[in-house]
């Protein structure tokens, strides 16, 4: 699940993919034959249940259609937080960590990428990973009060997801903010 769920491409699984996901939102895909007027389950009605907005295709993404059932909704959302390894790293770019380790670089000491154009002491990079670590944390909150909304507010959302998996689906939310917060406090024992 992990490189099927990098979507970005950057060989880390964050917030860039939950992005990637959320702009293909409750989209469509518009090849699914029911999309068809000519499909004998094609729904005319836009009032009536089943009724497929075309509005719907403008921002659809395949590869976030998880479950392969035409459209991105709350059960691609379910697979992807409960298979997405966070902040999964390739293994190429770990080899770039190593690289740097065996050329003896060390904390205090200044670490040179490959090309030799850029210069980056510890304490830059430990400065660049907590502000990340904070915007990440902050996007968490951000994302966990959204669903907290939606299913407040979304008769579609209770209706398609019974509330005992949409509360273990919360849960894994909450644990991958818990575990956001033990790297925050891992980051000032440093």
């Amino acid at each position: 699940m992990a490189t099927q769920a990098t979507r970005v491409g950057d060989g880390v699984i964050n917030l860039e993919e939950f992005a990637t996901i959320s702009t293909a939102w409750r989209t469509h895909d518009p090849n699914d034959p029911v999309c068809d007027p000519n499909h004998p389950s094609y729904v005319k009605d836009p009032n009536a249940p089943g009724y497929i907005d075309p509005a719907g295709f403008a921002n659809w993404n395949s590869r976030c259609d998880f479950d392969a059932d035409f459209d991105v909704d709350v059960a691609d959302l379910l697979v992807f937080v409960q298979n997405a390894d966070w902040l999964w790293t390739a293994c190429w770019r770990t080899e770039q960590v190593v690289l740097m380790q065996t050329m003896g670089l060390d904390g205090g000491e200044l670490l040179l990428a490959a090309d030799s154009t850029l210069a980056v002491s510890a304490e830059s990079v430990w400065l660049a990973e907590y502000s990340s670590l904070i915007e990440e944390m902050e996007k968490g909150a951000e994302i966990a009060l959204f669903l907290e909304r939606l299913w407040l507010k979304s008769p579609e959302v209770r209706a398609e997801i019974g509330e005992e998996k949409w509360q273990e689906f919360v849960r894994e939310v909450y644990v991958w903010l818990y575990d956001l917060r033990d790297a925050y406090d891992l980051m000032w024992e440093k």
